[in-house]
């Protein structure tokens, strides 16, 4: 929900912002008043500029190497053929070789 300090500082920054492109606005010349003061010196007007369209540019994205990342090899940290016994319930799991695998929780 909007704060009235909120309101306040959104309402004072428009408003110089409004201020700041007005007073830029009025000193910068228009064309009219530009090509009125050449006149009046009496040269004479300056012809259209006629401003050729750029062409257009195509963007192509580069490619992307399309690799399929190797995955890791897999090395057993126990021997092969290594019984376990454990608790499924905690995940708690032992070698056979282990003096808690013959514990009463583990099955």
């Amino acid at each position: 929900m909007l704060r009235m300090r909120d309101v306040v500082v959104a309402a004072t920054l428009l408003l110089v912002t409004v201020l700041v492109a007005a007073v830029t606005a009025s000193r910068q010349p228009s064309v009219a008043a530009v090509q009125a003061s050449a006149a009046s010196r009496g040269a004479p007007p300056a012809p259209p500029v006629e401003v050729a369209p750029a062409p257009p540019v195509e963007v192509t994205p580069a490619p992307l190497a399309l690799v399929e990342p190797t995955p890791p090899e897999i090395v057993p940290t126990v021997p092969v053929g290594d019984n376990f016994s454990g608790n499924v319930r905690t995940r708690k799991f032992h070698r056979a070789s282990c003096r808690y695998a013959g514990c009463a929780n583990c099955t």
